[in-house]
């Protein structure tokens, strides 16, 4: 997610990180930036394997498109979710994960 964040957000733009309890047994870890966005349309399928907000054909940040397909999988095993949040195109995204307190 921190790669990803720093990946598609501009030098003058931020990264920010939270983590908060959220009920009595889970902490919600927030990293939010001011880079790329998500369409509201691909806010569901960017945890897909392979999916990338560009076409292959033009990607320019490079990556193979597993690295939020992993994220989700290592979340769900440890018996939490994870969502994203994007008001659009080049503004800004918020991923959202919750994990057990152990």
């Amino acid at each position: 997610l921190l790669d990803n964040a720093c990946k598609f957000t501009t030098p003058q733009g931020s990264v920010t990180i939270k983590a908060q309890c959220s009920g009595s047994r889970m902490v919600e870890v927030l990293v939010a930036d001011t880079g790329r966005g998500i369409e509201a349309s691909s806010l569901k399928i960017v945890f897909d394997r392979f999916y990338q907000e560009e076409g292959a054909l033009r990607r320019s940040a490079g990556g193979t498109g597993l690295g939020l397909a992993i994220c989700k999988q290592i979340v769900a095993g440890w018996g939490g979710k994870i969502w994203a949040d994007s008001p659009g195109k080049d503004r800004g995204s918020e991923f959202h994960f919750t994990i057990p307190i152990v």
